[in-house]
């Protein structure tokens, strides 16, 4: 006889899920750079997670949230952006100064360029979405338990009819 494993959200698997992922939204969402190493971002995060071994689980499990590409790791939403924003005087930047400042990133080697932050606005809404995600997860968990209660009584019924 196989068993069905059914896969536990990484939103209700461990408590704590949430309060990481508000962390690094919040974090990864309005810091000047937006795509980073994981070393980085553990860094700027200033503490291990609480949910998992390790915040690239975290990244990981949260595709809906974070992506990687090669070894950096950026909010989806910011990743959409255009690579306008100078992370030295943090303002948005006119396209002339966009491809000047381009040229001399890839003389000197110096990353200057990044997205623009995600607008207060923004960091709520992907937090109210994380919350959302978090609470149908949990109501998800307990509508799957009804079954548990009508299998054992089923199970119970036929023990009892052919035990008489």
């Amino acid at each position: 006889m196989s068993r069905i494993k059914l896969k536990t959200s990484p939103y209700i698997a461990n408590p704590n899920r949430l309060a990481d992922l508000i962390a690094a939204i919040q974090v990864l969402g309005t810091y000047r750079f937006a795509s980073r190493s994981l070393e980085k971002w553990e860094k700027r995060l200033g503490r291990t997670p609480v949910s998992a071994p390790n915040w690239e689980t975290v990244f990981k499990q949260h595709p809906e949230f974070f992506t990687t590409q090669r070894e950096n790791i950026s909010v989806v939403w910011r990743r959409s952006r255009e690579r306008n924003y100078d992370t030295y005087t943090r303002k948005l930047l006119p396209r002339e100064e966009v491809i000047r400042l381009a040229e001399d990133e890839k003389k000197t080697g110096k990353k200057r360029l990044s997205r623009p932050p995600l607008a207060p606005s923004e960091v709520t809404k992907l937090v109210e979405i994380a919350i959302s995600l978090h609470e149908r997860e949990i109501k998800h968990a307990q509508e799957r338990r009804w079954w548990i209660t009508a299998v054992v009584a089923v199970a119970s019924l036929i023990i009892a009819v052919a035990g008489t």
